[in-house]
C-alpha cells in the first residue's frame, strides 16, 4: 500500500482544521516532522481547491466543520480524522455513522498522528465505488452470517461488545464469539480494520445501526 510520501504531493493533501492556533501548529509541526506536508486551516477558512488530488482532513472537533467536510465527499476523496479532548460516546457514534475514518484523544503523541494518517491513508485507498478492493470487501461481508452482520453493524456504530449483547439480548460471551468469528471471516485484526472493510463493501450504506 503506499503512504502519502509515496503517492507524492500532487497526489494527495493533509488538511488541519483548529480553532486552536497551538493546537493546529503542534499536529501541522508533528506531520511536517514525519514528511508529510499539511495545510493549517481556521474552521471559518475557505476549503482550498484539490485540483483532483485526495485529501486527508484531522479535525478538532468543536465547531460544525466535521459536517461541512463530509459533505464535500459526493465531489472529491476525503477521509477525515477527528481528535478531542472531551469525546462523549453518543458523539463517537454519530462521527463513525457519518464516515468519519478514526477518531484520537487529546492530547495525542506523534506516534498516535501518524497511526490516524496510515489509517486515512488506507481508506482513501479503497474509496472507489467499484474497484476490486471493494468488491472483496463486500465479498467477504456478504460472507457472515446475519448474526456476524449484526454484531460488525454494532461494531462500526461504535457500540462496545456488551452494548451490542443488549441490543440483541444476548450474552456478552456470545457476542464475543461472533465478533471474533467475524473478524476471522474477514480477514481483519483490529477493530478500525473491520471498519474499514464494513465501510468499503458497501452493505452498510444507509445505516450501521442495530
Amino acid at each position: 500500500m503506499q503512504t502519502c510520501k509515496e503517492m507524492g504531493r500532487d497526489k494527495i493533501e493533509i488538511w488541519v482544521i483548529d480553532s486552536v492556533a497551538r493546537r493546529r501548529s503542534f499536529v501541522t509541526s508533528r506531520l511536517s516532522e514525519m514528511g508529510y506536508p499539511a495545510l493549517p486551516l481556521d474552521p471559518s477558512d475557505r476549503f482550498p481547491e484539490t485540483l483532483g488530488r485526495a485529501v486527508i482532513a484531522m479535525i478538532n472537533d468543536d465547531t460544525d466543520v466535521v459536517d461541512r467536510v463530509l459533505d464535500c465527499r459526493d465531489k472529491q476523496q476525503i477521509s477525515c480524522v477527528v481528535y478531542s479532548d472531551s469525546l462523549k460516546a453518543k458523539r463517537a457514534a454519530e462521527l463513525v455513522r457519518r464516515g468519519v475514518t478514526e477518531l484520537m484523544d487529546w492530547p495525542c503523541e506523534q506516534q498516535d498522528i501518524a497511526e490516524a494518517v496510515s489509517t486515512a491513508q488506507a481508506c482513501l485507498s479503497v474509496q472507489a465505488p467499484e474497484g476490486p478492493r471493494v468488491a472483496s470487501a463486500r465479498d467477504r461481508v456478504d460472507a457472515l452470517s446475519s448474526r456476524e452482520r449484526e454484531v460488525l453493524g454494532g461494531v462500526m456504530s461504535g457500540k462496545t461488545s456488551r452494548q451490542i449483547a443488549e441490543t440483541l439480548n444476548l450474552s456478552h460471551r456470545t457476542v464475543e464469539v461472533h465478533r471474533i468469528n467475524c473478524f476471522r471471516r474477514l480477514g481483519v485484526n483490529t477493530t478500525s480494520e473491520a471498519v474499514r472493510l464494513g465501510k468499503a463493501s458497501g452493505c452498510f450504506k444507509y445505516s450501521v445501526e442495530i
